[in-house]
């Protein structure tokens, strides 16, 4: 049996099985050169302190940020169809729409130029993140290829963490990891969907998945960066909630299976014994030491932390003394800024292209509209989802069900991440948000299969 490479255009016929081999080729060779470019330059530079980095320019382009966005999106238009009908469907048309309306409105205010080529790569990392899901799906071995997307990053914030430990006090090492600490926008939207499917693979894949966690947290920990912290904890614990329903051919159950009484018992005889083994050690008065040490602590009730809160806020009333008369209706469009006023005078003057409150963000691009539906989706339809799929399973397909709870706690840690923190700041929320809704789509249709395998 033959079957068309690009469907519909016949360009030229391969039989069925050469095809899977050829896309699964295509595909996986994808994955390692995309992310290969797109921390290259953050492996060259782990070793620099912030100031001393240097730009890495692949074919022209600054960075591979902006060449992995046509990689990933024209090769999952080519082999995947799901994907193709996403971008020609209702979703992508409406995605379109709403980025041309905003660059108009960008244009109209004259923004500059630089800062609308900033926020329209960040918008396309959607779609890329996205197309890489897809990719991923149609890879030799899916949840290799899963694991690997989580692995890359982790690997490079560990390896520039010891560099710069090596450097420095490691007390003094909050903040140092800019270019690479980065990359816990969107690893941790993704870890969701990776603890999901490996804690319920073998021992070696649940304690892999998990050291790689472990490692995560404990970076962003030591590197002060409170937000991220947050992030990541609430992804842990939404997705060690989901753990608790059991997995069959893909879709999970409707009864939870973990927190039944019997099981309950187990877990909290464990957890005793473990207290009792950490109150006779000396190894706990060190282990609380060390935590009360990480530099996460110390922000927290730091004033470097308490300023930091009180830069928040004023960054707020920054941004709507600029967005006065039609502008506050519409927002200013793609590449919108406004000047940071600073009374410390640290960043006096500052232009900023995006809010700490990341979901201010929307207002500042897209207006009032853009906002109103951005906290309607994000913090009402889709807990209120969630919720409805815990308590009143039978109301979903087994699929849907699926899907909400499988990549919920990703999105949620992007929620929490988007109330403190400025997601727009780079394209790596948008990389994470996007491969997430491509896993959405995936598991709607077809369940968890492919990972399972």
């Amino acid at each position: 049996m033959n079957r068309t490479f690009v469907s519909n255009n016949y360009l030229f016929t391969l039989p069925k099985k050469r095809v899977k081999t050829l896309t699964q080729i295509v595909s996986t060779v994808t994955i390692y050169f995309t992310l290969l470019i797109l921390t290259y330059s953050n492996f060259i530079n782990a070793q620099f302190s912030s100031e001393n980095k240097i730009d890495i320019r692949i074919g022209g382009l600054l960075g591979g940020n902006t060449l992995s966005i046509p990689i990933l999106v024209i090769v999952a238009f080519l082999i995947d169809r799901d994907f193709r009908k996403l971008i020609f469907g209702k979703i992508g048309i409406t995605y379109v729409i709403v980025i041309s309306v905003c660059f108009l409105i960008g244009l109209l205010v004259n923004n500059e130029l630089s800062y609308i080529n900033i926020d329209l790569i960040n918008v396309f990392w959607l779609v890329a993140g996205c197309a890489m899901f897809y990719i991923v799906s149609n890879s030799y071995n899916p949840k290799i290829q899963l694991f690997f997307v989580v692995l890359f990053p982790t690997a490079l914030m560990l390896y520039s963490f010891l560099l710069q430990a090596a450097r420095i006090s490691t007390n003094e090492i909050t903040r140092v990891l800019f270019g690479e600490i980065n990359y816990t926008f969107s690893l941790s939207l993704i870890t969701s969907l990776a603890i999901a499917v490996f804690s319920r693979k073998s021992l070696f894949w649940t304690l892999s998945i998990w050291a790689l966690v472990a490692i995560h947290l404990f970076i962003v920990a030591a590197s002060g960066f409170r937000s991220f912290g947050l992030t990541l904890i609430t992804v842990i614990i939404f997705s060690v909630f989901v753990l608790s329903y059991k997995l069959s051919q893909g879709l999970l159950h409707n009864a939870p299976s973990a927190f039944q009484p019997k099981n309950l018992i187990l877990m909290l005889v464990f957890l005793s014994l473990c207290l009792l083994l950490f109150v006779f050690s000396d190894f706990l008065v060190q282990l609380i030491d060390s935590f009360t040490n990480l530099s996460i602590i110390h922000r927290f009730a730091s004033k470097d932390g308490q300023r930091s809160s009180e830069l928040r806020i004023l960054d707020i009333f920054n941004m709507f003394q600029n967005l006065q008369g039609i502008p506050l209706i519409s927002g200013k469009g793609i590449g919108a800024t406004y000047p940071f006023y600073d009374p410390y005078g640290g960043f006096d003057g500052y232009v900023v292209w995006f809010t700490h409150f990341g979901i201010l963000t929307y207002w500042l691009k897209g207006g009032i509209i853009l906002f109103s539906a951005a906290v309607f989706y994000f913090y009402i339809k889709l807990p209120k989802l969630f919720i409805k799929s815990l308590i009143k399973p039978r109301a979903f397909d087994p699929r849907e069900r699926t899907a909400l709870l499988t990549i919920l706690p990703g999105v949620f840690g992007y929620v929490v991440c988007m109330s403190i923190n400025a997601v727009f700041v780079n394209y790596h929320s948008f990389w994470g948000l996007g491969f997430l809704f491509g896993a959405y789509l995936h598991i709607r249709k077809y369940g968890l299969g492919i990972f399972l395998e």
